[in-house]
């Protein structure tokens, strides 16, 4: 049996990732992140989400940060 304990955890990181792009919709959402892991929507593992969606925070964060000083 997987760890019910991911499912909070991978929450909170699409949370995350959702208040950096408020006007997406969650299959929009999900759907990119996949697409960015290489992997179907239906098939990724939330690790592999997850770690996705991390990447994604990283380089979003990074690029705002250097828009704030332009």
């Amino acid at each position: 049996m997987r760890d019910p304990d991911r499912i909070q955890k991978v929450l909170e990181r699409v949370g995350d990732m959702w208040r950096r792009h408020p006007d997406w919709r969650l299959g929009q959402l999900l759907c990119n992140v996949a697409t960015w892991a290489e992997d179907d929507v239906w098939d990724i593992e939330e690790d592999v989400l997850t770690a996705e969606i991390d990447r994604h925070i990283e380089q979003f964060d990074r690029r705002s940060a250097a828009q704030d000083y332009v």
